[in-house]
This record gives structure tokens, C-alpha cells and sequence, in this order.
């Protein structure tokens, strides 16, 4: 019932009254300062229309009487020379006019001139010092002005009056305004004409007089040119320049494109207010441009702000107190009706609202205060029914309880992963294993969440096809020993499970599933599997897997279908010589080789521990002999370690279903053997060959120390009258004596002096020869004496420590001549000479070195 009275709550009567009353407040006083501002502003625009107005009227009335002035005067004068009441024949008379005329017209006019019917000029001007001068000048002078002259030509010959635009004066470069009046007789015949220039700074001096306020900027344009003549207060009085250059311009060009002649523009306090008035004689096209600043017109505006102000505290004020009022009478008493029935609420059923008013809220809290009593009655009856239900209720809560852990305890003691859902797949409860196996933190993950969701892809695998909710409506058992589950990660494991159906009433409410993570198990016994079917060094089948596929394979849709046998020669010599790491490394070389010589669809394995089987489908003999090529020639060309790599191959091709996979296995192993034994010999001729020139090539010491020491070694053989092979086998094993150094580290061999460690390894490279000759047939009888050449004659060699005659001897020979050979060829000392070294070979008789031997030794030398 409270969340109902929650979601239901509305906003308060308190809050309403207060809402309405602020609109309207808010309404009232925007009508009211709109009403004033509009008011304010229309009586601002009005005062700036008239004070603009009066201004631009001054300016047209000085304009009007310095320019329209001049027709009246030229049409008195003139009149006056045409009837000749005034003389202008002889100079006296004509100088006399031109003084006069300038001294009675002064304001204007700077300059007055009559030119008679020959293009004689004769002028009265104003000098910078105000002094007027009298000049005259014939035509010839005065065409020289062509521009003056032109003028004076149309005049004379539209015998017509003409007031030009501004331009400069005849006589000087001052900006002037120009006046021509052509002069006829009764007769019509033409006398002359006046010339008059009005003076334009004289103009603008008049018109900045009248302008009283120095914010006030007036603009004189010409309209046929958009030229400034004169502006005044905008820093430029006299200019020539294009209205671009003003700030007007954007004003004026709204004049001219919409002809309004009085607006504002700028903003209320920073704008301006514009007007425009047009004047037009004869060539004349003038616009009177005058900026009024708004803020000089807001005197009444301000006023009626105040006013405004006032008002507004005024009224505020009212509304407060109508406020309290209305609170007092209406919402106080409904807010102490609230907080007593929030009281009734919360259970104080001792409550009772007073009652003041007799209208709707005192009839309200009447009956408020009757419902408690009523109320009150009742919970006393039902209290004591409730605790003693509430005794049974807890009691019976707290079996469940116990229940509920005994149940969780039996459910987490478990290995086996178990939870429970509803018919809708909902989870209902989970144990411990569970949300380990998944990688929950907290049972609150899966409670209430749809385990199909979870469990599984459901972009693949939606909840309607959910096999355990499937099964649970069926009232089956499920059992699923290859299951896969979603982690909380998102990864994924392998699962064995059961769902077992829930019943109640005999109905199905749900059902628990178990279920154990096999990933492991699975993952074994896949890894069983591939390592059962492949071999671990290089990962390709092995011979089972070999054996399956052949007995699989269909000859009849492939043929033609090759076999390739191969075999790593010298692969037993590797592991002797320089361990099974090395000869792994080889395996896995050729192995490689052979991957990348064949195409994706042919089946290789090593079937044993240096044999490889090729099964082509579909290649012919000759394919598979270049497959088989290409493969020998790439191995040939690697090295490992020291050994140049070499394999025998035996290729057979089926062509026909007569041919067993069998016999053609059979068939292209006998050629690999074949092959094999014709090319023994050879293949260990190379490698003994190739040892020796990778021992070469790592130390080119050892080429000079091996053969001095295998002619030193043949030199005392002779001397000691030996058989001819046995001189051959001295000389060889003198050659040979140090090829177990091929199997010690580089920087070794390339020191005088070494650690412990690095002369224990030294000190076995006999032994690493011995070893290595034993593996050949042609080094067999040699291999005793390479053996033991670092025997000494007193015991105090190695590696056997053997003395005397116990030490073979090739063995005491070849110690002999290499003594001799690395005092004379020293690796870092100075070599000494051969009286040096005989002297010493000499010393060591029958200390270390075998005295006969040794002195027989220094005898041949």
C-alpha cells in the first residue's frame, strides 16, 4: 500500500498555490514592463526623430542659402548689365562692380567674375589674407583651363544658368561650388556671362556652428558618386573619399536600397539614430546623413525604469502579504493536517488533530481523529493474535533455516558442480564448485539469471532450443558426457553433466543439473591421441598413423600415386660425434625440406628415427623424381654443424590397380638402399672431408699444424725404417691427430691459455677423435694412435694417463712432431728458431716424449 501511495503521489496543494501564484505575478509584471519599456522606447525614438529632424533641416537651410542664393543674385546682376543700368565697358566701372559684389555677398562667395562675349575674364577674389584682388585674363589664357573652358562653351551656348558639382576652384586647388548665368540683350543677343564660386569650407565652417553636441556627426554625400564632400565630427571635415571609408556606410546603403530615411541601428545604449535628407539643384545630387547617439534621447526612458522599479518592490511587497494570508487561512491548517496524518501513518494512533474551522478541513480532521479511534480498537485486538502467530512463524523460519544450511553444507561439500532451475532454465540455488568451475565471485551472478544465457552462446545456440529446458518439460533424465559451458570470462571448458527433473505434487518444477569440468581430461586425451599418431621432433605422422592411412587410402581414384623413401645419411655419425641434439637439429631440417618441396595434399611421415615415407596422389614418375630431386639438392646444400647434410631416396609410382601400395613401398625402399650402398663410401669420404675442412676454416692454424705435423710424422717414420702402409697410416693419423678439436667451441681454439673449465674440455678433444675415426672404415687403424698422442713418456698425460711402451706408437710419433711443430709455430710467442727447438725436444727425452724417438728426431733434423 505504500508504494502504491508513492508512485500515486501527486504534487501539494502547498506547492500548487505557490506555483499558480508566482505565474501570475510573473504574467502581471512582464505586461506591465513590457508596457512601459515599449512606452519608454517609442517616446525615446521620438524625441531622437525630432531632435535629427531640426538638425537636418538647419543643414538644408545653410546649404539652401549659400548654393539656391546665387540664381536670385546672378538674375539681379544680370539684369542689370543687360539693361545696362550698370556699366561694365570701361575697367573703373567693372572693378567697381566686382569689389562691391564681394564686399555685399562676403559669407559664400569667394570669387565673382564676368566674362563678355569674347571670352574675356574679368574677376574679383577673396586672397588668404582677406583682401580681395581684381584680375583679368583674355581667352587664350582661359582656354588653357579646359575643363573651365568647356563648361564656359555648354553655358554660352544653352544660354543656360548652371550650378556644377564641387570641384577645385579656377584659381586655386580649394573645393568650390561652381555658377555659371549667360547674359542677353533685349534683343536676345548674347552679352556675357556671370561666374560666381562659393566657397566650401566656408559652407561647412556655417554648418559646424550649428551642430551644438560634439557626438553628433553630420555627412555631406554626393548620391551620383557616393563620395563624401564634408562631414562633421567624424575626424574627416573636408575629404573626397568613398563612402566605404565611413562608418555610415553600412547606414547609408540601407537608405539608398530601401529608401527608409530614419531608423536605429547598434543596440539600445551603444547604437545610433539615423537620418537622411536629400537636396538636389540643377547638377547638384547631395543626401544629408545625420547619427544621433541613442543614449543622449534615454532621460524619459530612465525615468520610467524608476517608476518601474518602484512599482515592481511595490508590488512584490502586496503579494507577500496576500501570501501570508492565503497561507494562514488554507495551507498552514492543510500542512498540519499532513503532518498528523503522517503521524497516524508511522503508527501513533494517539494522535488527534485539532479542529479550528468549521468548513471542509475542520470536517477533514474530524474525521481523521474518528478513523484513529476506530483504528486504535482494532490493533489493540490484533496484536496479541500477531505476536502469537509471529512466535509460530518465526519459530518454523528458524527450522528452515537450518534446513536450508544443513542442505547448502551437503550441496558445497560436493567436487561435483550442481545448481537448480525453474522450468523457464531460471536459476533457483548453485553451490560452491559451481562458481568456482565457472569463475563466479558470488552465488548473487547466477540467482535469478536464465543459465541458457550463461552457459551458452546464445547467437548460435538461442534459450528455444535449450536442450536441459527441454528435457525438464518432458520430465527426462539428460546426460551429456561432451558438453561445453561459457565461463564467466567467456572462455569456454568441456563438460560432462546430468539434469535430473525436480518433482512436486507430481507436477515438474524444475531440475538439478551436475556437472564436472573434463577439459583437462579431454585435452589429455587428445594430446594421447595426436602423440599416439605423431611423431614429437618434428610433428609430422609417424609409422602408425603411416599404417592407418595406407590401408585407407584409394589407389584406383589417384593413380597415378607415387612413394618416396628417404633415408638421412650419416645420422648415427652425427650423434656420436656431436650429440643427438645436433642430429635432432638434422632431422628436423629435412623433415622441413621435405614439407617444402610437396604440395598441400601429400601425406609425409617419419617412420622411424631417420626414414621419412612421401605418399603422392596423382603425380606421375617424372614428378615425383623432380619432387625427389629437389629435395636431395636442397639438403645436400645445408649444413649442420659441421656436416654437409646428404639422403638417400628411392622412388615408385603405381600405375595400374595391380599394384599394391605394398609392393610399391617395398619397391622404392629397395631403391633408396640401393642407393644408399652405392654412395656409403663416398658419403663417408665427404663427411670425414667436410670435418676436416670445418675444422680448417674455424682455425686456419690448423691447416700449417696438420700437415707439419703429418710430414714431421712421415719423416720419422722412414728414419725408423717402418713398413711403407705403416709409414702411410703415421703420415694420415699425423693429418688426423686433432679432428676431435672440430667439436670445441670456436674462441677455444683460438687460445694459448684457458680456465679450468675450458682445459677440461680441451683435454677430450682426443677422445672426440678417437671417436670420430672409429666411425670410419678407412680411419679404423688410426684412431688408437690419434687417441693417445697426448700421452706422455713419464704417465703424466692424458686422457689415460698410460706410460713408456704402454703408448701406441703413432701415438709416441705424432707427439714428437707436434712439440716440435708448436715450439717453431707458436700461436701468440715468439717462435723459436730450430737450434731452439731441438734443444728443447731434446730436454723433454724421456720425460715426456719417447727418448729414442726424440733423439732419433733431432739426429734427422
Amino acid at each position: 500500500m505504500t508504494n502504491e501511495i508513492k508512485r500515486k503521489k501527486a504534487i501539494s496543494i502547498k506547492s500548487v498555490v505557490v506555483i499558480i501564484y508566482s505565474i501570475l505575478v510573473i504574467i502581471a509584471f512582464t505586461v506591465i514592463i513590457y508596457a512601459l519599456f515599449n512606452t519608454s522606447m517609442y517616446a525615446a525614438r521620438k524625441e531622437a526623430d525630432v531632435a535629427c529632424s531640426n538638425l537636418n533641416n538647419d543643414i538644408l537651410n545653410i546649404i539652401q542659402s549659400s548654393i539656391d542664393t546665387t540664381n536670385h543674385i546672378n538674375k539681379v546682376y544680370g539684369d542689370m548689365i543687360s539693361s545696362r543700368i550698370i556699366s561694365i565697358n570701361d575697367k573703373l566701372s567693372r572693378d567697381a562692380l566686382l569689389i562691391n559684389f564681394l564686399k555685399n555677398h562676403s559669407d559664400y562667395i569667394s570669387a565673382f567674375a564676368y566674362i563678355d562675349a569674347k571670352n574675356n575674364l574679368y574677376a574679383a577674389l577673396y586672397q588668404n589674407n582677406m583682401d580681395i584682388q581684381v584680375i583679368s585674363e583674355n581667352e587664350m589664357v582661359i582656354s588653357q583651363k579646359t575643363e573651365f573652358f568647356n563648361w564656359l562653351i555648354l553655358a554660352r551656348a544653352t544660354n543656360k544658368a548652371m550650378i556644377l558639382p564641387v570641384s577645385a576652384s579656377y584659381w586655386s586647388p580649394a573645393p568650390t561650388i561652381k555658377s555659371f548665368y549667360p547674359i542677353s540683350d533685349s534683343n536676345g543677343l548674347f552679352v556675357g556671362i556671370l561666374y560666381i564660386e562659393i566657397d566650401l569650407m566656408s559652407v561647412y565652417e556655417k554648418i559646424s556652428s550649428s551642430v551644438v553636441s560634439n557626438t553628433d556627426v553630420i555627412y555631406i554625400i554626393d548620391k551620383d558618386t557616393d563620395k563624401v564632400i564634408f562631414s562633421v565630427n567624424s575626424g574627416l571635415p573636408l575629404s573626397d573619399a568613398s563612402i566605404k571609408e565611413y562608418k555610415i556606410n553600412k547606414q547609408y546603403l540601407t537608405y539608398i536600397t530601401t529608401s527608409e530615411n530614419a531608423f536605429s541601428s547598434g543596440g539600445l545604449i551603444r547604437g545610433n539614430y539615423y537620418t537622411f535628407k536629400e537636396y538636389s539643384h540643377d547638377m547638384i545630387n547631395w543626401v544629408i546623413a545625420t547619427s544621433v547617439p541613442h543614449r543622449f534621447y534615454l532621460d524619459s526612458f530612465r525615468e520610467n525604469m524608476s517608476i518601474l522599479m518602484l512599482f515592481t518592490v511595490l508590488s512584490f511587497t502586496i503579494s507577500l502579504v496576500l501570501y501570508h494570508l492565503l497561507s494562514d487561512k488554507l495551507i498552514k491548517p492543510l500542512g498540519n493536517l499532513v503532518d498528523y496524518a503522517s503521524d497516524i501513518s508511522n503508527g501513533n494512533l494517539d494522535v488527534r488533530v485539532p479542529v479550528f474551522q468549521d468548513n471542509e478541513i475542520g470536517k477533514l480532521s474530524y474525521a481523521f481523529n474518528q478513523m484513529t479511534k476506530r483504528l486504535k480498537n482494532l490493533v489493540s485486538n490484533l496484536e496479541k493474535t500477531v505476536d502469537e502467530r509471529t512466535d509460530k512463524l518465526t519459530f518454523a523460519n528458524e527450522q528452515l533455516k537450518e534446513s536450508k544450511e544443513q542442505l547448502q553444507i551437503i550441496l558445497n561439500s560436493t567436487a561435483e558442480a550442481i545448481y537448480g532451475v525453474d522450468l523457464d532454465g531460471i536459476c533457483t540455488f548453485c553451490n560452491i564448485s559451481c562458481l568456482k568451475i565457472l569463475g563466479y565471485e558470488s552465488e548473487d551472478k547466477l540467482l535469478g539469471k536464465r543459465m541458457h544465457d550463461l552457459l551458452f552462446d546464445t547467437s548460435k545456440n538461442p534459450h528455444s532450443s535449450c536442450r536441459i529446458v527441454e528435457y525438464i518439460k518432458k520430465g527426462h533424465i539428460l546426460h551429456e558426457d561432451n558438453g561445453e559451458f561459457l565461463k564467466a570470462d567467456g572462455s569456454s571448458i568441456y563438460v560432462e553433466f546430468h539434469s535430473y527433473p525436480q518433482y512436486k505434487n507430481n507436477k515438474v518444477i524444475g531440475a538439478v543439473v551436475t556437472f564436472l569440468d573434463i577439459s583437462q581430461k579431454k585435452s589429455n586425451i587428445e594430446q594421447i591421441r595426436y602423440l599416439s599418431y605423431h611423431d614429437v621432433l618434428t610433428g609430422l605422422p609417424n609409422r602408425r598413423k603411416f599404417e592407418v592411412i595406407t590401408e585407407q587410402i584409394d589407389i584406383s581414384n589417384n593413380i597415378p600415386y607415387s612413394v618416396i623413401y628417404a633415408d638421412i645419411n650419416n645420422l648415427k655419425m652425427t650423434n656420436d660425434i656431436f650429440g643427438h641434439d645436433t642430429g635432432d637439429n638434422l632431422i628436423v631440417k629435412a623433415a622441413q625440406i621435405i614439407k617444402n618441396n610437396v604440395n598441400e595434399d601429400a601425406f609425409i611421415a617419419r617412420i622411424g628415427g631417420d626414414e621419412f615415407f612421401i605418399l603422392l596422389s596423382k603425380t606421375d614418375y617424372n614428378q615425383a623424381l623432380s619432387i625427389l630431386n629437389n629435395i636431395k639438392e636442397e639438403i645436400h646444400n645445408t649444413k649442420i654443424a659441421a656436416i654437409m647434410c646428404s639422403i638417400s631416396i628411392g622412388a615408385e609410382t603405381i600405375t595400374d590397380d595391380k599394384t599394391t601400395i605394398e609392393q610399391a613401398i617395398s619397391n622404392a625402399e629397395n631403391k633408396m638402399y640401393r642407393e644408399k650402398v652405392m654412395n656409403r663410401k663416398s658419403n663417408n669420404t665427404n663427411l670425414l672431408k667436410d670435418l676436416i675442412n670445418t675444422l680448417h676454416e674455424r682455425s686456419p692454424r690448423e691447416i700449417t699444424h696438420s700437415e707439419n705435423v703429418s710430414a714431421l710424422s712421415e719423416k720419422i717414420a722412414i728414419a725408423m725404417k717402418l713398413s711403407e702402409p705403416m709409414v702411410k697410416r703415421i703420415k694420415l693419423a699425423g693429418y688426423m691427430h686433432d679432428i676431435g678439436k672440430i667439436v670445441l667451441n670456436e674462441a677455444i681454439l683460438k687460445k694459448d691459455y684457458y680456465s679450468d673449465e675450458e682445459r677440461e674440455q680441451f683435454h677430450l678433444h682426443p677422445v672426440h677423435g678417437y671417436r670420430i675415426l672409429n666411425l670410419f672404415d678407412d680411419t679404423l687403424d688410426i684412431a688408437e694412435g690419434v687417441y693417445c698422442h697426448h700421452e706422455k713418456w713419464d704417465g703424466t698425460g692424458y686422457p689415460k694417463g698410460l706410460k713408456e711402451t704402454e703408448i701406441p706408437l703413432i701415438a709416441r710419433i705424432i707427439a714428437v712432431a707436434e712439440a716440435y711443430d708448436a715450439l717453431v709455430n707458436r700461436k701468440n710467442d715468439f717462435d723459436l728458431s730450430k737450434e731452439e727447438a731441438l734443444k728443447e725436444i731434446k730436454d723433454a727425452s724421456g720425460i715426456s716424449l719417447d727418448p729414442y724417438i726424440a733423439d732419433l728426431f733431432v739426429d734427422i733434423m
